[in-house]
């Protein structure tokens, strides 16, 4: 597998939780909630500019517009508020549920989440291609 194109697990994956983002916020920040503040995380991460932090609130996000997801080489936070344990990306046997391919770095962050059902060639939860490089939290995979 080359450099360019990597791919993580099939099936479930776990994004572990911190109690803070490490990297965080240069400027002021929102915080762009969901559900609250946008209906499901494609409208949130549209919505989100750099260095804002996406907050999922607990519960299971399935359907089209909560998965295949792209930053878009954003500088952002995408955090569950709960943790892996109560916040589901269920890709319902249908593509993935990210896909890093605007060269994002170590400051896109994504943590706090189980992503299960994910289904595609290459990476069934998530695929890093085009130099893409950002930082989950993986606490553990699950079978």
């Amino acid at each position: 597998m080359s450099a360019r194109h990597r791919s993580l697990g099939r099936g479930c994956l776990l994004v572990g939780a911190m109690a803070s983002w490490a990297g965080g916020p240069a400027a002021v920040a929102d915080v762009i909630r969901v559900p609250q503040d946008q209906p499901n995380l494609r409208a949130a991460i549209g919505a989100a500019r750099d260095d804002d932090v996406v907050l999922v609130a607990d519960g299971v996000y399935d359907g089209p517009q909560n998965r295949n997801l792209d930053f878009r080489g954003k500088r952002i936070a995408v955090r569950s508020a709960g943790g892996p344990g109560r916040c589901v990306i269920d890709c319902g046997g249908h593509q993935r549920a990210f896909d890093f391919h605007h060269g994002e770095t170590t400051d896109s962050v994504l943590e706090g989440f189980t992503i299960r059902n994910g289904s595609a060639h290459n990476g069934g939860a998530i695929l890093l291609r085009h130099e893409s490089g950002p930082t989950i939290r993986l606490r553990r995979s699950c079978r």
